[in-house]
Protein backbone atom coordinates (compact mmCIF):
# COMPACT_ATOMS: atom_id res chain seq x y z
CA UNK A 1 0.00 0.00 0.00
CA UNK A 2 2.87 2.31 1.21
CA UNK A 3 4.53 1.66 -2.56
CA UNK A 4 1.22 2.45 -4.50
CA UNK A 5 0.57 5.59 -2.50
CA UNK A 6 4.32 6.88 -2.69
CA UNK A 7 4.19 6.19 -6.81
CA UNK A 8 1.03 8.14 -7.11
CA UNK A 9 1.99 10.64 -5.20
CA UNK A 10 5.52 11.09 -7.38
CA UNK A 11 3.22 10.90 -10.35
CA UNK A 12 0.77 13.30 -9.26
CA UNK A 13 3.53 16.36 -8.64
CA UNK A 14 5.43 15.78 -5.72
CA UNK A 15 5.05 14.71 -1.65
CA UNK A 16 3.33 18.30 -0.61
CA UNK A 17 -0.04 16.76 -1.75
CA UNK A 18 0.42 13.80 -0.66
CA UNK A 19 1.73 15.28 3.36
CA UNK A 20 -1.49 17.36 3.28
CA UNK A 21 -3.75 14.76 2.26
CA UNK A 22 -2.59 12.68 5.18
CA UNK A 23 -2.72 14.88 7.81
CA UNK A 24 -5.61 13.24 9.79
CA UNK A 25 -3.74 9.59 9.37
CA UNK A 26 -1.25 10.34 12.08
CA UNK A 27 -0.18 6.77 11.99
CA UNK A 28 0.57 6.46 8.65
CA UNK A 29 1.97 9.96 8.37
CA UNK A 30 4.54 8.06 10.95
CA UNK A 31 5.39 5.36 8.71
CA UNK A 32 5.98 7.19 5.32
CA UNK A 33 8.18 9.47 7.08
CA UNK A 34 9.92 6.61 8.25
CA UNK A 35 10.39 4.93 4.85
CA UNK A 36 11.17 8.41 3.22
CA UNK A 37 14.25 9.16 5.65
CA UNK A 38 15.29 5.75 4.64
CA UNK A 39 14.83 6.30 0.97
CA UNK A 40 16.32 9.66 1.44
CA UNK A 41 19.55 8.16 3.99
CA UNK A 42 20.30 5.74 0.77
CA UNK A 43 19.93 8.82 -1.56
CA UNK A 44 17.28 7.62 -3.33
CA UNK A 45 15.63 10.54 -3.90
CA UNK A 46 17.43 13.89 -5.25
CA UNK A 47 16.88 17.69 -5.32
CA UNK A 48 15.95 19.45 -7.89
CA UNK A 49 18.98 21.02 -10.19
CA UNK A 50 18.02 24.38 -8.97
CA UNK A 51 17.80 24.07 -5.21
CA UNK A 52 20.99 23.03 -3.20
CA UNK A 53 18.94 22.26 -0.28
CA UNK A 54 20.73 19.28 2.05
CA UNK A 55 19.10 16.42 3.08
CA UNK A 56 19.26 16.86 7.21
CA UNK A 57 16.09 15.55 8.81
CA UNK A 58 13.21 13.62 7.50
CA UNK A 59 11.07 16.73 8.60
CA UNK A 60 12.17 18.60 5.45
CA UNK A 61 10.94 16.25 3.06
CA UNK A 62 7.64 17.67 2.53
CA UNK A 63 9.28 21.58 2.01
CA UNK A 64 7.48 22.96 -1.43
CA UNK A 65 11.23 23.21 -2.95
CA UNK A 66 12.17 19.72 -3.31
CA UNK A 67 10.94 17.41 -5.78
CA UNK A 68 12.22 13.97 -7.00
CA UNK A 69 13.51 13.63 -10.55
CA UNK A 70 13.36 10.55 -12.14
CA UNK A 71 15.83 8.64 -13.87
CA UNK A 72 15.51 7.67 -17.68
CA UNK A 73 17.45 5.19 -19.34
CA UNK A 74 17.16 5.28 -23.15
CA UNK A 75 18.37 1.92 -24.94
CA UNK A 76 21.38 3.31 -27.83
CA UNK A 77 22.32 1.63 -30.75
CA UNK A 78 24.87 3.75 -31.44
CA UNK A 79 27.59 2.42 -34.02
CA UNK A 80 31.32 2.11 -32.13
CA UNK A 81 33.27 3.45 -34.35
CA UNK A 82 37.05 2.47 -33.07
CA UNK A 83 37.45 -0.37 -30.74
CA UNK A 84 40.77 -1.06 -28.34
CA UNK A 85 41.31 -4.46 -29.26
CA UNK A 86 40.66 -4.72 -32.68
CA UNK A 87 41.03 -0.90 -34.06
CA UNK A 88 37.86 -1.40 -36.38
CA UNK A 89 34.42 -0.33 -36.33
CA UNK A 90 32.05 -3.05 -34.49
CA UNK A 91 28.98 -4.13 -35.97
CA UNK A 92 25.49 -3.06 -34.47
CA UNK A 93 23.84 -6.92 -33.09
CA UNK A 94 20.52 -5.15 -33.53
CA UNK A 95 20.94 -4.21 -37.37
CA UNK A 96 21.89 -8.22 -37.84
CA UNK A 97 18.80 -9.91 -36.03
CA UNK A 98 16.32 -7.34 -37.45
CA UNK A 99 17.28 -7.13 -41.39
CA UNK A 100 18.32 -8.96 -44.08
CA UNK A 101 20.79 -7.53 -46.75
CA UNK A 102 20.44 -8.39 -50.64
CA UNK A 103 22.92 -8.60 -52.41
CA UNK A 104 21.71 -5.90 -54.27
CA UNK A 105 22.33 -3.56 -51.60
CA UNK A 106 18.74 -3.57 -50.70
CA UNK A 107 17.72 -4.14 -46.71
CA UNK A 108 14.50 -6.33 -45.87
CA UNK A 109 12.62 -6.27 -43.31
CA UNK A 110 9.62 -8.64 -41.44
CA UNK A 111 6.36 -6.33 -41.25
CA UNK A 112 6.43 -4.53 -37.78
CA UNK A 113 4.36 -6.48 -35.40
CA UNK A 114 3.51 -9.97 -37.15
CA UNK A 115 3.09 -11.71 -34.43
CA UNK A 116 1.14 -9.32 -31.84
CA UNK A 117 -2.57 -10.29 -31.14
CA UNK A 118 -2.86 -13.12 -34.24
CA UNK A 119 -6.29 -13.65 -32.64
CA UNK A 120 -7.90 -11.28 -34.22
CA UNK A 121 -6.46 -11.33 -37.58
CA UNK A 122 -8.35 -13.45 -40.42
CA UNK A 123 -6.16 -15.97 -42.30
CA UNK A 124 -5.66 -13.61 -45.19
CA UNK A 125 -3.79 -10.63 -42.75
CA UNK A 126 -2.20 -13.28 -40.77
CA UNK A 127 -0.66 -14.54 -44.45
CA UNK A 128 -0.70 -10.64 -45.03
CA UNK A 129 1.76 -9.73 -42.30
CA UNK A 130 4.11 -12.74 -43.02
CA UNK A 131 5.56 -10.69 -46.04
CA UNK A 132 8.47 -8.99 -46.08
CA UNK A 133 8.81 -5.33 -46.91
CA UNK A 134 12.11 -2.92 -48.72
CA UNK A 135 13.50 -0.78 -46.38
CA UNK A 136 13.40 2.69 -47.85
CA UNK A 137 16.85 4.00 -49.44
CA UNK A 138 18.26 6.59 -46.59
CA UNK A 139 17.97 3.88 -43.96
CA UNK A 140 18.97 0.99 -46.36
CA UNK A 141 22.41 3.67 -46.73
CA UNK A 142 22.42 4.28 -42.47
CA UNK A 143 22.31 -0.04 -41.73
CA UNK A 144 25.18 0.16 -44.26
CA UNK A 145 27.14 2.17 -42.28
CA UNK A 146 26.13 0.58 -38.86
CA UNK A 147 27.51 -3.20 -39.74
CA UNK A 148 31.28 -4.21 -41.07
CA UNK A 149 32.10 -5.52 -44.75
CA UNK A 150 31.34 -8.47 -43.86
CA UNK A 151 28.23 -8.36 -43.28
CA UNK A 152 28.02 -6.04 -46.81
CA UNK A 153 29.68 -8.92 -48.77
CA UNK A 154 27.49 -11.59 -50.69
CA UNK A 155 26.79 -14.90 -48.95
CA UNK A 156 25.60 -17.98 -50.32
CA UNK A 157 23.73 -20.80 -49.16
CA UNK A 158 22.09 -23.90 -50.23
CA UNK A 159 18.93 -23.82 -50.90
CA UNK A 160 18.77 -19.79 -50.11
CA UNK A 161 14.82 -18.91 -49.87
CA UNK A 162 15.80 -15.50 -50.75
CA UNK A 163 17.38 -16.64 -54.08
CA UNK A 164 15.20 -15.02 -56.48
CA UNK A 165 15.60 -11.98 -54.94
CA UNK A 166 19.16 -11.51 -54.92
CA UNK A 167 19.16 -10.06 -58.57
CA UNK A 168 17.20 -7.69 -59.71
CA UNK A 169 18.09 -7.07 -63.57
CA UNK A 170 14.97 -4.92 -64.49
CA UNK A 171 16.43 -1.97 -62.80
CA UNK A 172 19.68 -0.21 -64.44
CA UNK A 173 21.94 -0.11 -61.74
CA UNK A 174 21.69 -3.08 -60.09
CA UNK A 175 21.93 -4.79 -63.53
CA UNK A 176 25.12 -7.83 -63.86
CA UNK A 177 23.90 -9.09 -67.45
CA UNK A 178 23.28 -6.98 -70.84
CA UNK A 179 19.99 -6.12 -71.56
CA UNK A 180 18.06 -8.49 -74.12
CA UNK A 181 18.03 -6.11 -77.93
CA UNK A 182 14.19 -5.87 -78.63
CA UNK A 183 12.64 -8.41 -81.40
CA UNK A 184 13.69 -7.93 -85.13
CA UNK A 185 17.36 -6.12 -84.15
CA UNK A 186 20.55 -7.99 -84.90
CA UNK A 187 23.92 -5.99 -84.88
CA UNK A 188 25.16 -8.76 -87.15
CA UNK A 189 27.34 -8.10 -90.36
CA UNK A 190 24.81 -9.77 -92.79
CA UNK A 191 24.25 -7.46 -95.42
Amino acid sequence: MLRSVLNSCLKTGGLIPLCQNLGKHTLLTNQLTRCLSSVVSQNRLAPSINDHTVWKTPSNICAPQLTALPVLHQPSRSVTKWTFGSQKRQTVRAVTARFKRLDWGIWIRRIAGCHKKRWKYSNKNQMKNQRHVFVRFVRSRMLDRMVSSYWRTPKYYVDDPYAPYHKREEFMYTRKNPRPLPPGVSFSNEG
